[in-house]
């Protein structure tokens, strides 16, 4: 990751970059929303896990990060045995997509305020 705006604006970026830069997702996460993106249907945390060979807890955690950003959603499915667990499937691409340019229309505008303080003030 860059020192500064400046590097960081020098630099080609990719998805994964912008990922890490937004909502600062490790390479675990982007891995397992990679194998939620690509699944057929909702996985659980022990799907995952089994997907990117981790243990269920850890693909359990990497998956509430990106529920937590948005990037996937998590629903809770009855079993046959009365007991529930977690699904998780990928969020909507254009939604997320349209709430990190919103994220970047908030940082802009911040940014151009304190550069109009910074002309004000010197």
């Amino acid at each position: 990751m860059a020192d500064s705006v400046k590097e960081f604006l020098e630099q080609t970026q990719s998805c994964e970059e912008v990922l890490d830069c937004f909502h600062g997702l490790n390479g675990l996460d982007k891995e397992v929303y990679g194998t939620v993106a690509n699944a057929d249907k909702p996985l659980t945390a022990e799907e995952i896990g089994e997907q990117v060979d981790r243990d269920r807890s850890t693909a359990y955690r990497s998956a509430q990060r990106l529920s937590d950003a948005g990037f996937v959603t998590r629903q809770q499915q009855t079993g046959s045995d009365g007991g529930y667990r977690y699904v998780y499937s990928q969020s909507d691409t254009d939604t997320v997509a349209d709430e990190m340019q919103e994220m970047v229309n908030d940082w802009q505008q911040e940014m151009t305020e304190l550069i109009e303080s910074f002309r004000q003030e010197y």
